[in-house]
């Protein structure tokens, strides 16, 4: 079951674990100007930006050993149009939900005074990881530990598979960051790293797991060529 040899290193071709994460397509209320809830359903924009999702995902020939969703509306939905695509079933899993916010923001206009604080707020506390808007919702090292507690369940129950993640743009930059970076991190560089990362809708990001050198890999980011004349 080894693969390449070169010199005395052995390369396990069957020691990978391949982790597809995806975001979700643009919601309406994206579209509309709004912020977004939990319920938010996604555009007819975001339903063509998942199935041309879908037909490139097919070329690529990948056979998931399970396709996973978070159980918020406009994912959930990307997800079903993925699965017709694919021809496979989707389990949603808890906990790999978007950043839960202030709840007196789902649903604002974007043009809205409170949404405007907000994103002052969210410049001027970007690096503490404890930071709650008004004292509400949940703070990124909360999501963090969400995250942690994925990672931790894609290593106990999918080595050596291919898994795809159908998430949210925050979650899926905290997962890459706790990946990258361990439980045992620094404030400030995780913060850097965390807000420095982009991901469009239905922008692909590709991790890895080497089960030999129990390292992990981010192999592409927000890989979006899908996308091109929609």
């Amino acid at each position: 079951m080894l693969g390449l040899k070169s010199n005395t290193t052995l390369f396990c071709y069957t020691c990978l674990m391949k982790v597809f994460l995806v975001r979700h397509g643009t919601s309406i209320a994206h579209e509309t100007g709004k912020r977004q809830s939990p319920d938010s359903p996604l555009s007819g924009k975001g339903r063509e930006q998942t199935r041309a999702l879908g037909r490139r995902i097919k070329k690529w020939g990948v056979s998931f050993d399970k396709v996973i969703t978070s159980n918020l509306t406009r994912a959930s939905q990307t997800a079903e149009i993925m699965a017709q695509i694919l021809e496979t079933s989707v389990e949603v899993f808890a906990g790999i939900h978007e950043k839960e916010q202030h709840p007196d923001l789902y649903g604002v206009e974007i043009t809205s005074k409170i949404h405007d604080e907000n994103v002052a707020a969210y410049t001027k506390y970007a690096r503490d990881l404890d930071y709650k808007f008004l004292g509400q919702g949940e703070s990124i090292r909360e999501v963090a530990k969400r995250a942690s507690a994925f990672r931790d369940h894609l290593l106990k129950s999918h080595l050596g598979q291919e898994v795809l993640v159908i998430s949210h743009g925050i979650f899926i930059r905290t997962l890459v960051t706790v990946c990258i970076l361990g439980d045992d991190y620094q404030d400030a560089p995780f913060a850097d790293l965390q807000v420095s990362l982009t991901i469009a809708n239905t922008g692909v990001t590709l991790l890895e797991f080497d089960e030999t050198t129990r390292n992990w890999r981010l192999v592409y980011l927000n890989n979006f060529s899908h996308l091109k004349g929609i």
